[in-house]
Order: C-alpha cells, then structure tokens, then sequence
C-alpha cells in the first residue's frame, strides 16, 4: 500500500510539475519517474553511514547540503524524501526557506516525515515527528502552499511555490 501511495504522490508531483527543467532529488530515489518526462536531474547525495554514527554531525551534513542549494529560482522540482525528518524544527525551517528561494515560481517540494506526535530515536538518529495538523500549521510559517497530504505510517507532503 505504501508504494502505491508514493506511486500517486509522484503523479501529483509530476502533474503538478509546471514546466521542464531541473529537478533536484536524492540519490537514486526517483529518477526513472524524471527521466521519462526529460528532467534534468541534480542529486544531494548524503553520506547516509555518516548521519547514522554521528546525530549532530549528520543533522549538520544536511543543512550543509541543503544551503549548496543557493541559485534563487533554478528547480522546477525537489524531492527530498525523508532527509529533513532528520532534521530538528527549527533547521526544517531554515531549509524550507532554502528550498523556496531556489524553486522557479510554481515550482513542487516533495518530502516525508515519521507520523507520530513525540519525536524519536531511531539507531542513533532523530527523527522529527508530525501529526497532520501540526505539519499543516508547521508549514503555515513559510510561503508555500499545501499542493497534498498523505498520512500512513508517515506524512508525505506536496508543497508549492
């Protein structure tokens, strides 16, 4: 059920796609969907093993790789996945912003959080949690718009430009 629901989600976010251009994701995550539709694809490509041994270190990497993103209105898309559940509220934020900046107008952010209302550790990684209505009003403090809200086992969610 849970590929059938990212399977929907990448539909929404390929509709929602406004033009072509470049698509930024993570390493090998949905690339074969960008392909077929003559994306041009840019990976962050995180070093995972290092976010595992070392919380701090790890929720660092990703902001680092997060602020690369610095050309003001270069995507037309990012999928980002689970990588800023990995992250504490307050540094979500600051890459939320990150991201809004370097999308074109109309431009789609896909990500995932852990769906629960305390956050957890998890093999050494935090994991930030949210329950649909505290992402909602989470996201509320940025300029993006909802585009869909999915919830299981986790929240994925659409945002727009």
């Amino acid at each position: 059920m849970e590929k059938h629901i990212q399977k929907n989600l990448c539909r929404v976010f390929m509709k929602n796609l406004k033009e072509d251009g470049i698509v930024i994701e993570l390493e090998k995550e949905k690339k074969s969907c960008f392909l077929r539709r003559g994306l041009i694809i840019e990976s962050l490509n995180f070093e995972f093993d290092t976010i595992i041994r070392n919380r701090y270190r790890g929720r660092r990497l990703i902001v680092e790789k997060i602020k690369k993103i610095s050309e003001k209105e270069k995507y037309v898309g990012m999928w980002l996945g689970d990588s800023f559940s990995k992250l504490d509220r307050l540094d979500i934020l600051y890459s939320l912003n990150i991201c809004y900046s370097a999308l074109k107008d109309d431009g789609i952010l896909y990500l995932s959080f852990c769906f629960g209302e305390e956050d957890k550790i998890v093999d050494n990684i935090l994991y930030t949690c949210f329950i649909e209505n505290e992402l909602i009003d989470f996201v509320s403090f940025t300029e993006f718009l909802i585009v869909d809200i999915k919830v299981t086992d986790k929240l994925e969610i659409i945002l727009k430009k």
